[in-house]
């Protein structure tokens, strides 16, 4: 036989073989019978534990004129937009001070707070469900503190610098959804979009050291994992980055 059709004959060996191997790995492996091997079922499932751990918050970015302030000063300002229960109020300044605050009118977002001449003119206010309630403003105003200012209109006193939403991580949240799945697990399944067979694992990880998980993820052949980095509160209002995985095999 001549080498052209040597040539050939090995080719035809060549692509039986492969398919052969193809076929058994097809028939071991099942890779169209196990959905859990799809990254669009990682994504979906991931987007739902996002979610389930995600809370809105309203940030109000203010200035203090405090060249306007003689010592201290009780504002109140209306953000126009409703605040129900259970959304709370939290006015902290750049330098990291939590000045006593409090929403006075849930229909139209009306909040007081006090601020003194010693606190950092930058203030943000934090409004939001998963909020902790800070100390209220006292009922009587102490010695020095002005009447209130309606809304930003002496805005030589106070400016509203901007006002924007937006959903971050809660660790509130993670907490409650670790407990749901330790207490029942195939109802927590459910509600994520997670098949039964498909077992998963999630891990919250911030950036001052706190690590929370609800099962160990598990380096399985089939395993699979998505993290992303995103802005996430924690229970004492602290707002930083942290790392949210999920993991499925």
């Amino acid at each position: 036989m001549n080498k052209r059709g040597i040539e050939h004959i090995e080719m035809i060996l060549s692509f039986v073989i492969f398919a052969g191997a193809l076929i058994i790995a097809f028939a071991y492996f099942k890779p169209f019978s196990v959905p859990h091997t799809s990254e669009s079922l990682l994504d979906q499932i991931y987007s739902n534990v996002e979610e389930r751990v995600s809370t809105d918050l309203v940030f109000a970015s203010l200035v203090v004129n405090a060249s306007q302030i003689s010592t201290n000063h009780r504002f109140t300002l209306n953000m126009s937009k409703p605040f129900p229960q259970p959304w709370q109020v939290r006015a902290i300044t750049a330098s990291g001070t939590v000045l006593k605050s409090e929403i006075i009118d849930r229909n139209v977002g009306e909040v007081e707070f006090d601020w003194s001449r010693s606190n950092h003119p930058f203030v943000t206010l934090i409004f939001g469900k998963d909020i902790v309630e800070s100390e209220k403003p006292s009922n009587t105003k102490q010695p020095g503190v002005n009447d209130s200012i309606p809304g930003a209109n002496k805005i030589e006193a106070l400016v509203v610098a901007s006002v924007n939403s937006r959903k971050v991580l809660s660790e509130k949240k993670v907490i409650d959804l670790v407990s749901a799945y330790q207490s029942d697990p195939s109802g927590t399944k459910k509600v994520l979009g997670i098949p039964p067979e498909i077992s998963y694992g999630f891990i919250f990880v911030s950036a001052s050291g706190k690590i929370i998980t609800d099962v160990p993820l598990q380096q399985a052949s089939d395993f699979r994992i998505k993290s992303k980095r995103l802005d996430s509160i924690l229970k004492n209002d602290k707002l930083e980055y942290s790392e949210l995985g999920v993991g499925i095999w």
